[in-house]
């Protein structure tokens, strides 16, 4: 049996044998043992913004970018000035099909807020070239 730190709360996880030959399940599965920690933060106090954040990105790391994008949005529902919030949240919405233009209006929003995160010019361009039909002419707000 090992021990997590989250936000000031010492968490138990136990990690099996097997977990010790097949790393990834094991990284999958701590994880999924850290979201239900976090979890159980936010049932206490739900606008624990680290707790949300940290919540949020591994939702991502298990691929379940829906859950993360609603972590982010709670999360900026707290803090509607946090430029990473959005940087965060339109590489989750990039992962959904169809939700691509989402994802730029939130880079959009990241560098209206910090104009110097180059991350998100770099992600938001990225997100443009793979989202534009070449073959139909699209317009696309870009600030």
């Amino acid at each position: 049996m090992t021990s997590l730190r989250l936000s000031g709360i010492m968490a138990p996880v136990q990690i099996s044998l097997k977990c010790i030959f097949r790393q990834e399940n094991c990284r999958v599965k701590i994880e999924k043992e850290a979201i239900t920690v976090y979890s159980r933060i936010l049932e206490l106090d739900g606008n624990q913004l680290k707790s949300l954040k940290n919540r949020a990105k591994l939702y991502g790391e298990i691929r379940e970018f829906s859950k993360a994008v609603n972590d982010y949005d709670r999360a900026i529902e707290i803090d509607p000035n946090d430029t990473e919030l959005y940087h965060e949240r339109a590489n989750s919405l990039f992962q959904i099909r169809g939700r691509e233009n989402e994802s730029i209006a939130d880079y959009n929003k990241s560098i209206a807020i910090d104009p110097r995160n180059i991350r998100a010019y770099n992600n938001r361009g990225r997100t443009l070239c793979i989202s534009i039909d070449v073959m139909r002419p699209t317009k696309i707000l870009i600030m």
